[in-house]
């Protein structure tokens, strides 16, 4: 081996390990969140004007307040974007009890998926209420992928920073402590 690719070999391998390390370390990290400039509008509607919690549950992991309910998606694993979660609310999900909250969803140039409701026949997600606007449908979406948005298990704390020391319904979930120590 010549005597200069001694010397630049070694140094070549050190930047080039070196950059894969700083590489993975920032595919690792995830990028920070900022919450969407009508995220304020959705978690308006989060606490007082659908019943998101009946089916999603009050932290957002799909566990059902009301047993009479099915069972929602978690927003806590979901891997949608802020567009696809708005695209769910204004549309439902079709052949599921999901219903639509988008105003005039399935109607003249409001398709859904490319489809009309003569097209989905018994197929037609049920209409939620109250409708929604495409201002709140966004910011609803908004609320969901920045709050619950892959976050993992909800915690005690995390209720009580959101919805306030007196919740009685933040006593059911695990502290960050017991989540820690492999509990429940």
């Amino acid at each position: 081996m010549k005597p200069i690719l001694r010397v630049l070999l070694p140094v070549g391998l050190m930047v080039l390990g070196s950059l894969m390390l700083s590489t993975s370390a920032a595919i690792a990290q995830e990028p920070e969140r900022v919450p969407g400039p009508l995220v304020g509008i959705g978690e308006d509607i989060w606490r007082s004007g659908l019943s998101c919690w009946d089916c999603h549950g009050n932290m957002g992991n799909g566990r059902n307040e009301d047993p009479r309910s099915p069972k929602g998606a978690n927003f806590r694993e979901t891997i949608l974007t802020v567009e696809q979660i708005a695209e769910v609310i204004r549309c439902g999900r079709i052949g599921t009890p999901m219903p639509f909250f988008g105003r005039n969803a399935y109607t003249g140039e409001n398709s859904c998926f490319g489809l009309n409701a003569a097209d989905l026949g018994a197929q037609m997600p049920p209409e939620g209420l109250p409708t929604l606007n495409a201002r709140q449908t966004d910011g609803l979406s908004q609320f969901i992928w920045y709050y619950f948005g892959g976050k993992g298990p909800a915690t005690f704390e995390e209720c009580i920073a959101f919805y306030g020391a007196n919740a009685s319904s933040c006593n059911r979930w695990p502290t960050e402590a017991e989540l820690a120590a492999g509990g429940p």
